[in-house]
Formats: structure tokens, sequence, C-alpha cells
């Protein structure tokens, strides 16, 4: 088995709160679902930390995990630390982003930043969805 990173101040946890704090053309994801639909969309996953105390559910419950080159096992005080939520689901993945893909905002457009929970962002999706709303 790999070493499992424990120290906050390990360069690559870092480099993670970083991205996490700083879009930087990486975008941090501390969802399973939400990294699941990234690999789904074929972006580039740059790596995935996994709290080593969840590795077998999370494994279980996501397969594609099992096809991703870059896993750090990490222990559950580095998960607290990055993640964004009261209640951690032990993965955080980031994920490399080509901006220089994005079109051009054409009409309505919602903006978000700072997203607290996950099923948030879907509420909102959804409901931009269904009131003609055709960026976020």
């Amino acid at each position: 088995m790999k070493e499992i990173i424990t120290s906050v101040k390990n360069e690559l946890i870092l480099k993670t709160k970083k991205i996490r704090d700083d879009f930087n053309g990486s975008l941090f994801l501390d969802n399973p679902k939400a990294i699941f639909e990234a690999y789904n969309l074929n972006l580039k996953i740059e790596y995935v930390l996994v709290d080593i105390n969840k590795k077998d559910e999370l494994f279980n419950n996501f397969n594609f995990l099992n096809k991703i080159e870059k896993i750090f096992f990490v222990s559950n005080n580095v998960i607290e630390y990055l993640s964004q939520t009261k209640s951690p689901q032990g993965i955080i993945g980031v994920i490399s982003i080509d901006c220089n893909t994005c079109e051009e905002i054409k009409g309505n457009c919602i903006v978000l930043e700072n997203i607290q929970d996950p099923g948030n962002l879907g509420t909102i999706i959804r409901s931009a969805k269904g009131t003609d709303f055709r960026d976020i």
C-alpha cells in the first residue's frame, strides 16, 4: 500500500488547499458524485485524495476510482482540513479545466461562488434549466 499522507503541511495538501481557495485552471471537488460526473465527462482528473478510513466504502460504491491513475490516501484530519462541507465524504478530486474552451455567454447566466453544499448546486442547476437560463 502507498504511504498515507497525514500532515496538512504536506506539499500536495498545501497545493490542493491553494486550488480550493484560488481557482487557477483546476477545479476542487469534495463530493464523490461530482468527481464521478467529471470522470464521465472525460475531464482530466489530476489526482484524487481518499480518506484511508473510507477507502473500501468509496472504492466499492464508485468503481471508476479503480481507473484513476493518481490516487493518494490521506488521514481523516487532512480531508477535514480541505473539505468545505460540515460532513466530509472522504474524497477530494482535483480536475483540470481548460478555460479556453468556454463559449461566449449569450443571454441570461448564473455565476456561482463558494457553494457550500453540493445539493444546493443541483437545485440551482435544475432551477436554471427550468427558467431558461443557458449558462452557469
